[in-house]
């Protein structure tokens, strides 16, 4: 029996279409994943120095950046930090290149933070907003706790945030916010990562005393 060409056409386009398909599906449900779970795993953990700096788009009026485990815009992958940990939401002034950062704690008194302007730490357990030319010349401080005791920080991750105009390619004024971790205490134990990618901290030197401050 002889199979006419046009039904031989539709059969292979069908056939290949299914196959598309079929390729697509395993790309974005079982590869994609995969590789991205893998690169987790591989990713290591922060080191002091680490710098995390977000410009909001021109067409963006809100935007919230998420500090916290391994889902996050920052993952700290260190035991003890939830997921997410602290919010911060940034508000576009209407014709301005000027914000209101709302931040947001996720988990409870397990945020500490100075704000611009101060000279003490403080527990951040409400959402709080300021302005962003607070933060010109004199940066906040955030502290994200992964275990307290006492009401004292024993193992936390310290953050400066702080801003800085630039011109982009468009040669309009823009604010950078920049995330730089500048203390990770006690420090990391670099051999503990577990199975999914997650580190311990290490344990202090018998000479540090860390005073909450």
């Amino acid at each position: 029996m002889i199979i006419p060409f046009y039904i031989e056409l539709v059969f292979y386009s069908i056939l290949f279409v299914a196959l598309v398909i079929v390729g697509y599906g395993f790309y974005v449900f079982i590869y994609s994943p995969s590789r991205k779970l893998y690169l987790d795993l591989q990713s290591p953990p922060p080191l002091v120095g680490d710098v995390k700096e977000i410009v909001i788009d021109n067409n963006t009026r809100r935007k919230s950046v998420f500090i916290g485990l391994l889902q996050s815009d920052i993952s700290l992958r260190l035991k003890g930090i939830e997921e997410p940990h602290l919010e911060i939401h940034f508000q576009k002034e209407k014709g301005l290149e000027e914000y209101l950062l709302t931040f947001k704690p996720h988990a409870k008194n397990k945020v500490f933070w100075k704000a611009p302007h101060t000279t003490n730490y403080s527990f951040l357990n409400e959402a709080v907003t300021v302005e962003s030319r607070e933060f010109i010349g004199h940066p906040a401080y955030i502290r994200i706790i992964a275990f307290i005791q006492n009401n004292r920080p024993i193992h936390y991750v310290e953050f400066e945030l702080s801003v800085k105009y630039f011109y982009d390619s468009f040669g309009d004024e823009k604010m950078k916010f920049i995330f730089k971790v500048i203390k990770i205490y006690p420090g990391i134990d670099l051999k503990s990562r577990d199975k999914k990618g997650i580190y311990s901290f290490g344990k202090p030197k018998a000479e540090e005393v860390e005073a909450l401050t």
